[in-house]
């Protein structure tokens, strides 16, 4: 599929509401870099917290959808964001 990522071993898997997710170590990497703050780490820490929700949020809001039209919805978190992926 276009812009899905290939799983690693290092992938942190989990589900909410029944519905599979991944983040691939590259979504940490690339959030931490997009909101780096040498001079406190707790602020970079706070600002990939804040991606992580948002963007999950986000996709969570595409799954639900599939979900209620009977798809099975997989969510894949990585290095350019995120992805909804169900089949109609």
């Amino acid at each position: 599929m276009l812009g899905n990522v290939s799983p690693t071993e290092f992938d942190l898997r989990f589900s909410f509401w029944g519905i599979p997710i991944r983040v691939h170590p590259l979504f940490w990497l690339m959030a931490g870099f997009m909101g780096w703050y040498p001079d406190d780490p707790k602020i970079t820490l706070i600002w990939i917290a804040c991606v992580f929700i948002s963007i999950l949020v986000h996709e969570l809001g595409h799954a639900v959808m599939a979900k209620y039209f009977g798809w099975p919805p997989e969510i894949v978190l990585y290095h350019f964001g995120g992805l909804a992926i169900y089949q109609p």
